[in-house]
Formats: structure tokens, C-alpha cells, sequence
């Protein structure tokens, strides 16, 4: 089944140590499990769902194909994306071998398995990655793993199995930049800065124009945000974008709670409401009512469970119910029942656990836990309805292991964050 484009997009501020097992959950009573569990094997799990109640009644985790490199992708929701076809393609990243990597795979979720395709022109981590109309995918900016960013972008071909060169970002950015498809078919890079420590952190934001395959300068924000919690394409047309930090590191007095919308139209940004709590390095995604979820994160010092909603028609906040538990770089996706699947993260330590958020209740729930521990995984839907969760930074170093899990069919969320 050929799907439309999806967006996904990446930020990532110094990571190391994640495995990349890949697992797919079911709704089943067992776990198959690997060397996943101690976060240093090269397995990977998989899983079937039965829709809308798999998490909350037994759902598992299974085993499925292994990268062919050990990889460090990012968050979030990490360096993949779903193709036209339903194949996964991953990019980038870093290994114990090189901070910064110019391989790229593809996962087959009909035969479980990643196969390697052509490398990226330049080698990178904590890049945007997400997919165009017509079915290319596009890579832009990042960390060179050199002490430097990069402005380089780049065009994946599924058809050639190849990556072009294609115009550049007006300067080099990273330090958590994020990308998202616009309505207009344009793209909008926002966030980040100069350096990938969060130096010189940038308020211009720039649009991709994949017709003439060129970057443009449009509005500016009006704070400099590094690693911002995220960037929403929203029902109307403009596009949000919530929290993050004026400066590196995350945890850093400047921690904001402020959010901004952008408008295709004039090219503007402009302030709206801001939210409750501050939302650095945490988990923001777009509901099936339209309304923008926004959860977790740093207060600065400390992780926090604070959950919002921004309805975009009123620009205003209202508090959800707050998590079980407070996390920071965590990722999830959006379920096909409307619910919201939100995986790994940390506070004080690693979290295997999953929480499930109820946008008709207004709850949150546990749901299906993985066979270890996490932070910043990469996380997309299959076609299937299979969650697929790769990467992500563990106990031990950096893996060739992946994990996914099926809690029924629906679409990537997030930051989408």
C-alpha cells in the first residue's frame, strides 16, 4: 500500500550509548526476547497488535532483523523514515566506530530485515530527515562529529537506492534544528544553532523548495530556540513550535514554556500562548481533535510529568492529567484509535517502561514495557500498524540491536518530537 508523505524529523544534543535493536509488540502474552534486555546484543523484536486494545491487554514485544551497523541515531523520533513503499529507511547517526556516519538501511517489514543502500554524501548525526511528495526523502544540516555543523542537504531516491546533493541551508545548522512538511509542499527548518554545543544559537527559520531544490529565508522567530520540543504542521496550515532552550545545554535556566506560529502565507511568525511547563528535550505530537499534546521534558534541573494541550484556534493551553511519570527524551507516536504511545525517556535513570495517553479521557495509562532500558529511541508506525523502535541511548554502548512493537495501526507522531 503506498502512503503519503511523512514527516520526521530529528534533534539530538550530544548522545552516546545507544542501542538500536528493533522490536515490534503484539498483542500477545509472551516476550521473545534477545540480548535486547541488557541492551549490548544485536537482537531485535517484533509484534502484532490487535487494534486500539493491544497495549492495554497483554501487547509484547518481538524480535526482528539487526542493522548491519552498530548506530546511534538521534531523537527524535530518530534518523528514520517510512518511504512510499513501507519501507524504513535510517540514516546517519553515530557508532562506537565514528562519530558520525555516512551509512544509510532500509527495513523490509514484510521479510524483518535491513539491508544496506547507498551512503549519504556527508556523514552526519542529529540531522532533519523526512519524506517529500513524490516519495524522495530529504536530509538536511546536522553535526559533522568534528566540532562543527553542517549545512549540506541531500535527496534519498528510493527508486536508485542513491542520495543527491541538493542546495544547501543558508548557514550550517544543529544542536536539535527540526524540519517539517508544510501544506504548500515546502519544507520549514526552524531552531538549532550554529555550533553543535548550542553556540550562537539561531532565531531564523528557512524553507526548502524541493520543485527548484533550493533553501530560502523566511521569518524569523522571536526567541533563539535550541532543541525545541517541537515543530507541528497543524490542521489550518501554519505550523507550531513549543519550548526548548536559548542555550546548551537543555537543563539550562532558560528552559522555555514559550510557543510561536508560523504562517505560510505572510512568512511570519507570531507568539501565542505559552504552556504551563516548560517543555525541554521533551514529547509534542498533533491529535486526531486537532489539538497539540505536549508532555515531559526538563524544568532545567529536573525531568518533569507536566502534560498539555494548545488548541490552535483559541492559542491557548489547557493542562491534561500528567504522565505516571516524570520523563525527558522520551518519543512516541499516535496510535489508529487516536490514543498517543509514548516509550523510554529517563529521570535519575533509564526507562523501559511505555505510557499510553487517552485524548477522550484525558488519562494516561501504562502500557507495554520494553525489554529495556532507553532514552531518545527513534520510533515510526509500519503500514502494518507495527510500532517500530530503533536506536536509542542505553546502559551499554552503541548496538547493531533494534526494537519494535504493534499496538495497533496509526500514524507517526511527534516532533512530529
Amino acid at each position: 500500500m503506498m502512503r503519503g508523505p511523512r514527516v520526521i524529523v530529528t534533534s539530538l544534543l550530544g548522545l552516546s550509548g545507544m542501542g538500536c535493536n528493533a522490536l515490534i509488540g503484539l498483542g500477545q502474552d509472551t516476550i521473545i526476547e534477545g540480548d535486547a534486555a541488557t541492551d549490548s546484543g544485536t537482537d531485535a523484536t517484533l509484534g502484532d497488535a490487535d487494534a486500539g486494545t493491544a497495549c492495554a491487554n497483554g501487547a509484547t514485544w518481538q524480535a526482528t532483523g539487526s542493522l548491519p551497523v552498530a548506530t546511534v541515531f538521534g531523537s527524535p523520533p530518530g534518523l528514520l523514515a517510512v518511504l512510499g513503499d513501507g519501507r524504513v529507511l535510517a540514516a546517519g547517526g553515530e557508532s562506537p566506530q565514528a562519530p558520525a556516519l555516512s551509512t544509510a538501511e532500509l527495513y523490509d517489514p514484510v521479510a524483518g530485515m535491513w539491508t544496506a543502500t547507498g551512503p549519504t554524501k556527508v556523514a552526519g548525526r542529529a540531522r532533519v530527515l523526512l519524506v517529500l511528495p513524490g516519495g524522495k526523502a530529504l536530509m538536511a544540516g546536522g553535526d559533522t562529529g568534528n566540532g562543527a555543523c553542517t549545512a549540506d542537504s541531500e535527496v534519498y531516491d528510493p527508486d536508485a537506492g542513491a542520495w543527491s546533493t541538493t542546495g544547501p541551508l543558508g548557514a550550517p545548522r544543529c544542536a536539535g534544528h527540526l524540519g517539517v512538511l508544510l501544506p504548500t509542499g515546502k519544507v520549514l527548518v526552524a531552531g538549532g544553532a550554529e555550533g553543535p554545543t548550542g553556540g550562537s544559537p539561531y532565531t531564523s527559520t528557512e524553507l526548502y523548495d524541493p520543485s527548484a531544490g533550493t533553501w530560502s529565508d523566511t521569518g524569523s522567530l522571536h526567541q533563539m530556540r535550541v532543541a525545541p520540543a517541537g515543530l507541528i504542521a497543524l490542521p489550518d496550515g501554519n505550523a507550531l513550535i513549543v519550548g526548548g532552550t536559548t542555550a546548551a545545554p537543555v537543563c539550562d535556566p532558560s528552559v522555555l514554556s514559550t510557543a510561536e506560529l508560523y504562517d505560510p502565507a505572510s512568512g511570519a511568525w507570531t507568539v501565542t500562548g505559552s504552556s504551563p511547563t516548560p517543555h525541554g528535550a521533551g514529547y509534542v505530537t498533533l491529535l486526531g481533535n486537532g489539538l497539540v499534546l505536549a508532555a515531559g521534558g526538563q524544568t532545567c534541573s529536573t525531568a518533569n510529568a507536566g502534560a498539555e494541550l494548545f488548541d490552535p484556534k483559541a492559542g491557548t493551553w489547557t493542562p491534561t492529567a500528567p504522565m505516571p511519570a516524570a520523563l525527558q527524551y522520551m518519543q512516541g507516536t499516535v496510535l489508529a484509535d487516536g490514543r498517543v504511545l509514548v516509550m523510554g525517556g529517563s529521570a535519575g535513570g533509564l526507562n523501559g517502561g511505555t505510557f499510553l495517553y487517552d485524548p477522550v479521557a484525558g488519562s494516561w495509562s501504562s502500557g507495554p514495557s520494553l525489554p529495556f532500558k532507553v532514552e531518545t529511541p527513534g520510533v515510526v508506525t509500519l503500514d502494518d500498524g507495527r510500532v517500530l523502535v530503533a536506536g536509542g541511548e542505553g546502559a551499554a554502548s552503541e548496538t547493531a540491536a533494534c526494537e519494535t512493537l504493534a499496538c495497533g495501526a496509526g500514524d507517526s507522531g511527534g516532533s512530529s518530537p
